[in-house]
């Protein structure tokens, strides 16, 4: 949210018409110089805007764009950060929390997004993956609400098999899952 936040900033302060979350079969389009899009968009949602204009860049996308010029973060290494500051302050219980939206990603690997991949791969690499601690929901709305949600099915879990942290993909999430500790009084450390 803060790279589409610092975008649209910039755009105005550089006198650029901003259009957010329009129909794409609006006529709105007519005079675009280009277009920035930012956030996840599935193959018809990537046609539809390279019909609209050429001059696309893609923000944040998992859609492979060959024929775009793409920004990505580096979650896959973000990921892995975050799990050797758990490992290093001596966590080894270590659950994930995450959403995606599978229409809107490719590959062939059961969970695609890269930063629920990589916590598989990496937990698997040492040794650690539980799997009762994944929860991952297939949603394009990873909110505060998802959190609860999923945050809830943890405290099913037999206290002496719950995780001592968690990943939590995005910020929305982390707070839905925030709330439900508050509500339970549990500590928990989340990134």
């Amino acid at each position: 949210m803060s790279i589409r936040i610092g975008a649209e900033k910039k755009a105005e302060e550089l006198g650029y018409t901003i259009i957010k979350n329009p129909s794409l079969d609006s006529d709105n389009f007519n005079d675009l110089m280009g277009i920035l899009a930012i956030g996840l968009f599935n193959e018809n949602q990537v046609k539809q805007i390279k019909s609209l204009n050429e001059n696309v860049v893609f923000i944040g996308t998992n859609y492979p764009l060959d024929d775009f010029d793409t920004i990505n973060g580096d979650f896959a290494r973000a990921t892995e950060l975050a799990l050797e500051f758990l490992r290093k302050n001596g966590h080894k219980k270590i659950g994930l929390i995450g959403a995606e939206n599978q229409s809107s990603l490719f590959g062939y690997r059961k969970y695609r997004s890269p930063s629920i991949y990589t916590f598989i791969d990496y937990m698997k690499y040492h040794n650690l993956l539980n799997e009762d601690w994944v929860f991952v929901k297939d949603t394009d709305e990873p909110n505060i609400n998802v959190g609860e949600e999923l945050m809830s099915k943890v405290i099913d879990l037999p206290l002496d098999n719950r995780p001592t942290a968690f990943l939590i993909v995005n910020d929305s999430m982390a707070l839905g899952c925030m709330n439900i500790m508050k509500k339970i009084k549990s500590i928990f450390l989340m990134i």
